[in-house]
């Protein structure tokens, strides 16, 4: 600790996020002993491949968007540090609809975790599952390779589909057309009865300043049309 000029209480901050994060796992020897994790390599290079994934994904939502003339944005929220365990979803997407009778503006928000090609299973079901907190809806997004057949697709992915429909959650498979990404529906998700303060507190924790103002922007825009 003292090679580092870190403070006791610091110190065990830094090693718990460290921890949930991956990066390093505790071993054996006197006081509990914390080592590199052993696959951190691994998670990295899983973490770089899905990360390629999000660009395409966010702009093939947006083509959506624009053309169904929906009033909607679109974030990366993957990135976000929350202090709850899978508190950020790597897409989210909020839309806003403004209800003339009862005299009130609907904000729904949708999830996206995505996860590369081979590099997912039916944990990343349950990180999905997680997001129920604070989303309407949400999604599991799994790339599908270029270089394997769609046949196999159903086969490949049911346990995970299983799991989804069990517990409300969609089943996305993004398929590659070119530099662009398309996707199949696999499992539609089921809308969830939702915390208002759970996804009040996760707006705040992912929008920012600038993204909860462009999305008040958009709220007056709806609210005035």
């Amino acid at each position: 600790m003292t090679q580092l000029s870190l403070s006791t209480i610091r110190y065990g901050k830094v090693k718990e996020e460290l921890l949930n994060d991956g990066v390093i796992e505790k071993c054996g020897g006197q006081g509990g002993g914390i080592r590199l994790a052993k696959y951190n390599t691994v998670r990295r290079q899983q973490n770089r491949e899905e990360q390629k994934l999000y660009a395409p994904f966010i702009t093939m939502l947006e083509k959506e968007i624009t053309a169904n003339k929906e009033a909607a944005l679109t974030y990366n929220t993957s990135t976000v540090k929350r202090k709850i365990k899978w508190g950020n979803p790597d897409v989210t997407k909020i839309s806003i609809r403004h209800l003339p009778f009862f005299q009130t503006t609907r904000i729904t928000v949708t999830t996206y975790e995505i996860k590369a090609f081979d590099k997912f299973d039916i944990s990343s079901a349950y990180e999905a599952i997680a997001h129920k907190r604070f989303a309407q809806e949400a999604y599991l997004a799994l790339e599908w390779s270029k270089d394997e057949p769609e046949e196999k697709i159903p086969y490949h992915v049911e346990e995970i589909r299983k799991i989804c429909e069990d517990h409300g959650i969609g089943l996305i498979v993004l398929l590659h057309n070119g530099s662009e990404l398309d996707y199949q529906i696999y499992q539609e998700p089921k809308r969830n009865l939702h915390n208002d303060v759970e996804v009040d507190a996760f707006l705040l924790d992912v929008l920012g300043e600038e993204g909860i103002a462009k999305c008040n922007e958009l709220r007056k825009m709806v609210e005035t049309s």
